[in-house]
């Protein structure tokens, strides 16, 4: 039985969409996974201008709403990053529960998300703490490092990234760094 996919994209702002996660690409990219995969992607949805910082998004709560129903369209729920569905440890958790109890996969490409082994929990549990700091305006990757350490004379700088191995793996990555005067 071929595996059916549902994809979900979303943008808060036009800033993102001129930064290369336009809903465009999103779809292109969530199309052209599921086509490896040898998945069968039923629809792509998208919630444009809507932010992660909670679960009210229109779209989103179709896809939720129909997690219970037995006819559901879809096996598994894909998204390009993590960030897109949600930027809430708490939230993300509790969407996690959602699609065990109704036995939906989920898939984030970038960070290749694998539930299944212990490691890669933890993996996805950094990865969620680090998108939920990112959003909190004291703390978040907006916030250049160097006017951190600026202000205060030295402080501590953070870089986030991701690229793609030899094997065409997606690696992420965070080095923290602590500068004293």
């Amino acid at each position: 039985m071929t595996t059916r996919a549902i994809g979900y994209a979303r943008v808060s702002t036009e800033d993102q969409a001129r930064e290369g996660v336009s809903l465009d690409v999103q779809e292109a990219r969530i199309r052209a996974y599921c086509e490896a995969k040898g998945w069968q992607l039923v629809s792509v949805v998208r919630d444009e201008g809507k932010s992660a910082k909670d679960l009210k998004r229109p779209d989103l709560q179709e896809i939720l709403g129909a997690l219970p129903k037995r006819q559901r369209c879809f096996d598994v729920l894909v998204v390009v990053k993590l960030d897109r569905l949600t930027r809430s440890v708490r939230d993300l958790g509790n969407l996690m529960d959602a699609f065990k109890r109704a036995r939906v996969g989920f898939t984030s490409i970038q960070e290749s998300v694998d539930k299944a082994s212990a490691s890669g929990e933890l993996f996805f549990n950094l990865v969620a703490s680090v998108s939920q700091w990112e959003r909190r305006p004291s703390g978040n990757a907006r916030c250049r490092p160097w006017r951190i350490s600026e202000r205060k004379g030295g402080g501590s700088a953070a870089s986030r990234g991701s690229e793609l191995s030899s094997m065409g793996q997606a690696v992420s990555w965070l080095i923290l760094e602590s500068r004293r005067p």
